[in-house]
């Protein structure tokens, strides 16, 4: 295991570095292979969260498998368990490419990190939809009224 990588970790997540110490120490001493471990947020929002954490492919893989009924629960779960593994191979892609640039901090900061934007855009957007979906609710319930009344 590299003797710099609770440094390189800490200065690459930024924010909550506490809770991927463990995970990632234990995929670096199974030696990058994948373990199942379990992360909350990526199994609640795991688009938002991909796109939190910078790993865009997978925040739109996400947006499309949980936007279908038929698979968002499937997604969840896959976003839980996997979520601190892919977040760990992103980390070890970005440090061979940061490996050849002279500012290594910065580097660090820049292609790790959070974007900050994601939880307000995310609020934003659901509750937009949460307002469009018990729009077309209520609307729905209104084509009963007409008719003398709800059904129940």
């Amino acid at each position: 295991m590299d003797r710099n990588f609770d440094k390189k970790l800490s200065l690459y997540v930024m924010r909550n570095e506490h809770k991927y110490t463990g995970p990632f120490t234990r995929f670096e001493k199974l030696g990058g292979r994948f373990s199942a471990t379990w992360h909350w947020p990526a199994f609640f929002v795991p688009a938002w969260w991909f796109l939190y954490r910078k790993m865009y492919l997978w925040a739109a893989i996400a947006f499309i498998v949980t936007i279908i009924p038929q698979t968002w629960l499937l997604g969840a779960i896959a976003g839980g368990v996997s979520g601190n593994w892919l977040y760990y191979r992103k980390m070890k892609e970005d440090f061979k490419a940061i490996a050849k640039v002279k500012d290594k901090k910065f580097a660090l900061q820049q292609m790790g990190g959070v974007h900050g934007w994601v939880p307000w855009v995310a609020a934003f957007v659901n509750c937009v939809w949460l307002f469009a979906v018990a729009s077309v609710w209520f609307m729905f319930l209104g084509m009963f009224a007409g008719f003398g009344g709800y059904p129940w």
